[in-house]
């Protein structure tokens, strides 16, 4: 019988301590300064608990909570929402969008922005850059013949 009772002893020193809803809480023993205790047991019962574990908790309890807002107050929910879309998109109504495409992609501190800005000083307003697409009436290349290329140049050389 004191066989039994040491055993028992021993199983209950060797499992985990229960804690939330029957699951181990993990030991996790902290680096101390302190010499071990006199019995022997180098923990000196510290326990943390895992922070992966603390954050989809903190996460579910937020939603709960505003699930139950949104049940005992649904209108209240719409209507707050409501307001606060219009509230922040008063903003935009003072908004200026920029549009040439000067401004917009190049740097405008760079080199380029620079001489335009001297030209502008110059010669007073700029053209605007422009894109020209092509492609030959029967579908092809323009770079296959000399004389697509030579209508580029052209082409360059004309604007």
């Amino acid at each position: 019988q004191q066989q039994q009772q040491e055993q028992g002893g021993q199983a209950n020193a060797a499992t985990p301590t229960p804690s939330f809803k029957g699951r181990a809480t993990p030991k996790i023993i902290l680096p101390t300064n302190r010499a071990p205790s006199r019995s022997g047991d180098s923990d000196s019962g510290m326990t943390l608990k895992l922070p992966h574990k603390c954050a989809p908790r903190f996460v579910s309890q937020v939603f709960v909570a505003i699930g139950k807002i949104v049940a005992w107050q649904p209108w209240t929910v719409v209507v707050a929402a409501l307001f606060l879309a219009v509230g922040l998109s008063c903003g935009l109504l003072r908004a200026e969008f920029e549009t040439e495409m000067v401004h917009l992609y190049v740097p405008q501190k760079g080199r380029f922005a620079q001489e335009r800005e001297t030209l502008a000083n110059e010669f007073g307003t700029l053209p605007k850059p422009g894109v020209f697409v092509i492609h030959r009436a029967d579908g092809g290349n323009m770079l296959d013949t000399r004389a697509g290329i030579r209508a580029l140049f052209d082409l360059h050389n004309a604007t």
